[in-house]
């Protein structure tokens, strides 16, 4: 509830939009120019324009999965860690809470998300680039 409403004062609106996947367009002129997929790019050398509205590459979806897994875990691990830090406040004490918070926090988001992250990256990594022709 924070997050929308810290989205609505930034923004001006309820909702906020969906986080961009950066990309880079090479252009035949040899310039790079750095955007989020979805964008219309225009060469700052030669002025051709680029499209990727509806460009559907294996990079761009294994990117969009990862995001899904990302938020999935993530949400997994808060479930995870409150759930077994009240059981341990229960049977432990407030010293058996903290101790239990701390362990299982450290375990979920500094090794298994650490792990999701680099198999996603990898996937993300070795998926095919795809080509995208100026629009004239």
């Amino acid at each position: 509830m924070m997050a929308v409403a810290a989205c609505a004062r930034k923004t001006g609106r309820g909702t906020c939009p969906a986080m961009g996947i950066p990309v880079v367009i090479r252009c035949e002129c040899g310039a790079e120019t750095r955007g989020d997929a979805g964008e219309t790019f225009v060469c700052g050398q030669c002025g051709r324009r680029y499209e990727t509205a509806g460009v559907m590459s294996d990079q761009l979806l294994q990117a969009r999965a990862a995001a899904v897994r990302h938020k999935v875990l993530t949400r997994l691990g808060i479930g995870v860690v409150g759930l077994l830090t009240v059981l341990a406040l229960f049977q432990f004490g407030l010293i058996g809470f903290a101790v239990t918070f701390v362990v299982t926090a450290l375990l979920w988001f500094g090794v298994v998300m650490r792990i999701a992250r680099k198999r996603s990256f990898g996937a993300i990594l070795s998926a095919e680039t795809t080509r995208i022709q100026a629009e004239e």
